[in-house]
């Protein structure tokens, strides 16, 4: 019986053995190609297309333009005006909603302020009618209450209405 338990312990032990030098292994050719696709990606840093200078793609536009369509000199001037006013339209579409976001931003904050404000207001008066204990009774309803309509609203957003009750996208 011992000498199964020995025998067993040692199987065992050089299963061990064979694992780890298995790991080993596997660790040794692993780790050159780890740090030669860590080294490739320090080298080269690549540009996402929405980086790419816009006065490249524009140039890069006309000259292709130019190749496949075989533009006369004249051709070219009157593609590159068209070109220049497409992307000045485009500049101003893209600072005008980029303030629109700003502005947006802006006005939802200024919104959650006096919506604090108008609940701080709120909460006093009812402070000032209700004991204490009814004060703090009734701030665990309200906290009870705004959790389920944070759970309704968050059902809202995946799909789920109320049934009944229809909603504002359909």
């Amino acid at each position: 019986m011992v000498r199964n338990y020995l025998r067993t312990i040692l199987f065992q032990f050089k299963l061990k053995i064979d694992i780890m030098k298995i790991r080993k292994f596997v660790i040794a050719l692993a780790l050159p190609f780890m740090f030669s696709s860590f080294l490739l990606a320090q080298e080269t840093p690549q540009k996402s297309s929405n980086q790419v200078d816009r006065a490249t793609r524009h140039a890069q536009m006309l000259a292709e333009l130019k190749q496949e369509l075989a533009l006369t000199p004249d051709q070219e001037a009157k593609v590159k005006k068209v070109l220049d006013e497409r992307a000045a339209e485009m500049k101003t579409q893209r600072d005008a909603r980029q303030q629109n976001m700003e502005a947006k931003r802006s006005e939802r904050s200024e919104k959650m302020n006096m919506a604090q404000e108008k609940q701080k207001e709120h909460n006093a008066k009812m402070k000032e009618i209700l004991t204490a204990e009814q004060y703090v009774k009734y701030l665990e309803i309200r906290q009870s209450r705004q959790g389920e309509r944070q759970g309704e609203r968050q059902g809202n957003r995946q799909g789920e209405g109320k049934p009944g009750r229809k909603m504002m996208n359909q």
